[in-house]
């Protein structure tokens, strides 16, 4: 795998809600339109009282460089909380690996734990992705 600049691409990570605390999975897509992140992630239903397996959130953010912050809220209707988690970390010099640390402001503020992000696949182009999810034609 070669060298990155960006965020664009599928994304595979971890969150803990303290050092010493069991990681949750996560899967991540993210656009990195010249500094400006959106995406998806989905993990495992880890909290919310529905019968779930998984809980889907967009992000959104800006990358700076290696320095990269984004915003996780939990989509609606899934009885998960609807306040931002702040993702505040660093990429690797080839772009590979994001290391960092999430928080919680307001009513939660003081909660904190590390997370992790490898990248998973190297961006996929807008037509290629409009092409993949356009609906089949019978």
């Amino acid at each position: 795998m070669g060298e990155y600049s960006d965020m664009n691409g599928l994304w595979s990570g971890w969150y803990a809600y303290s050092m010493l605390s069991q990681r949750v999975p996560f899967t991540a897509w993210m656009d990195d339109t010249t500094g400006l992140l959106t995406g998806t992630i989905l993990e495992p239903n880890t909290f919310s009282d529905m019968d779930l397996d998984d809980l889907q959130s967009e992000i959104a953010g800006t990358r700076n460089g290696s320095h990269v912050f984004f915003s996780k809220t939990y989509l609606s209707g899934q009885g998960a909380h609807a306040f931002p988690i702040a993702y505040d970390g660093h990429a690797d010099a080839e772009f590979l690996c994001i290391r960092g640390e999430w928080s919680f402001s307001g009513v939660f503020k003081g909660h904190r734990g590390p997370f992790e992000m490898r990248r998973a696949s190297q961006g996929i182009s807008e037509g290629i992705l409009r092409d993949v999810l356009a609906p089949v034609e019978r």
